[in-house]
């Protein structure tokens, strides 16, 4: 047994490698061409992102830029002309204000009316005959707002034309309304001077550690624009994470096809292995009835495999193989185990009985104690736990010795399939079983003319002069059920009252049979 686990062993084992191997190597591979994917749609998306921002920028500004204020307004009273100018102003959204200076002096402003200031006092660079564009905070207002301003000199001698003040702050704001989400920041080049959107102005433009800058002139002679941002490489290894799913899946589906080209045609034999250590099995439950009351009162725990492999395999099939291969001590370990991390699935009563199926050999050396402490008891639940032993599995006489220990646990001992064997009435003195379960084909031969038919009354007879309870299987009638209500059988488990089922459902099955209440006892 343990030469041919350990070829099953080292068989998986070998798998198993080389499927994590490629899995790793799959997940390396995606990455990488995702990395570089991710590369050139940000580089993509960064130069589209520039290219739309300098062209509405472009745009805003190049119509300013050629306005051409009618003559008669330049020389005009203030009083006359301040309606017009706040009529420039509010048919263009991005202007703060338009100021006219005539002989060097501002003299009327669309913000604050007649003004007689003297530019030459707040610009130096004045007068100037040719166009001046330049960066500065708006001194004017309490929220100094940095703004951008175009002298537009209208007299040969440069010392009159008109002076207008762009909101900077708010066209950016429209410029970057649908900026990308690579986290880059835009910053708008005067001369000397940067305006960076969010942090205001500033006489350097300079990147932090991981940052790039990608900079593209305007139309506009002496303005430029420039993205500041996270590097495209920062920005690639950024979106790594999330398009992980999709590396793992694409691992999975390699691990999956390798797993299926390394897999050897193997024995029954060893697929029944394969299944125990690879945990395919699924436990199941069928419940358990009070033959007055109808109320349950138990489980028998049952193994289902859906073998990955070959599809569905029957109990009638596997469970033979296991007690040919002697491995029905790990399955039953898998049950142990399986069950008591499930108790929560079953009412929390000290009498709710929990059957699991038990093999003689399991016993030897007092095998079946240790894993009872160490697979059930260590759970701590609080159902009573019986240990199913088949009649037609002898018990050795060493080992006997071994039950009284079990029930020293507060472990039940049934005798399964009774009526099946060999037991005779000293052997059941020795084994001083708890219950007798009544085989479903003494059962089945209720009201007909079967041979079996008496030998259940003996049976039933036997536990009633031995005062060991019974449990009668395998009733699908109401006929075989009121026989065994009739004779004294205390609990009655079939498909009439409860099909197997998977663990988990339990739960919800038991609260609606007790909410449509268990069928009248005649039946």
């Amino acid at each position: 047994m343990l030469s041919a686990q350990r070829m099953v062993h080292q068989h998986q084992r070998k798998r198993i490698i080389l499927c994590l191997v490629l899995g790793f190597v799959v997940v390396v591979a995606t990455l990488s061409v995702c990395f570089f994917l991710n590369k050139t749609t940000h580089q993509a998306a960064r130069l589209t992102l520039q290219q739309q921002a300098r062209h509405a920028l472009d745009t805003t500004l190049t119509p300013l830029m050629a306005l051409q204020l009618p003559a008669s307004l330049l020389t005009a009273s203030c009083q006359d002309a301040s309606l017009k100018l706040r009529e420039y102003v509010v048919a263009r959204p991005s202007l703060r204000a338009i100021a006219l200076v005539h002989n060097g002096e501002v003299t009327c402003s669309s913000l604050f009316g007649e003004r007689h200031v003297p530019l030459k006092s707040r610009q130096p660079w004045f007068p100037s005959v040719s166009r001046h564009i330049w960066l500065e905070q708006d001194r004017l207002l309490p929220q100094h707002d940095p703004v951008l301003a175009i002298w537009l000199p209208t007299s040969a001698d440069g010392m009159s034309g008109s002076l207008q003040v762009v909101n900077v702050g708010y066209l950016a704001d429209l410029l970057w309304v649908t900026q990308s989400d690579s986290g880059a920041k835009l910053a708008i080049d005067v001369g000397d001077t940067w305006f960076i959107h969010g942090k205001g102005l500033s006489q350097k433009l300079a990147p932090q550690p991981g940052e790039s800058i990608s900079t593209t002139q305007l139309s506009i002679p002496g303005i430029s624009i420039s993205l500041i941002g996270p590097s495209i490489t920062r920005l690639a290894i950024r979106d790594l994470p999330s398009q992980l799913p999709l590396a793992l899946l694409c691992s999975l589906f390699a691990m999956w096809a390798i797993l299926i080209t390394t897999t050897k045609r193997l024995s029954f034999t060893r697929e029944l292995q394969t299944g125990i250590a690879a945990k395919e099995f699924e436990i199941y439950c069928q419940p358990l009835f009070n033959s007055a009351t109808l109320k349950c009162t138990g489980v028998e725990i049952l193994l289902r495999w859906d073998n990955p492999r070959q599809g569905p395999v029957s109990p009638e099939t596997f469970i033979p193989i296991a007690e040919e291969i002697g491995q029905v001590a790990s399955l039953t370990r898998y049950v142990l185990y399986e069950t008591a991390i499930r108790t929560d699935c079953f009412p929390e009563e000290a009498d709710f009985h929990i059957g699991i199926n038990v093999a003689a050999n399991h016993f030897q050396r007092g095998e079946i104690l240790d894993d009872i402490k160490q697979y059930w008891s260590a759970q701590k639940p609080v159902q009573q736990l019986v240990m199913e032993l088949t009649e037609r599995d002898r018990l050795e006489d060493e080992d006997i010795q071994y039950i009284s220990a079990m029930k020293a646990l507060s472990v039940k001992l049934a005798i399964d399939d009774f009526g099946t064997g060999h037991s005779s009435l000293q052997r059941l003195e020795m084994l001083k079983p708890d219950i007798l379960k009544i085989d479903k084909s003494f059962v089945a031969a209720i009201g007909s003319d079967a041979v079996n038919t008496p030998v259940i009354d003996l049976i039933i007879a036997l536990g009633h002069r031995l005062h060991i309870d019974m449990i009668a299987e395998g009733i699908e009638n109401h006929e075989q059920a009121k026989y065994l209500r009739e004779h004294g059988v205390s609990t009655l488990q079939g498909f009439l009252y409860g099909e197997p089922m998977p663990v988990e459902e339990f739960s919800d099955w038991l609260a609606r049979y007790e909410q449509a209440g268990p069928s009248p006892a005649g039946e």
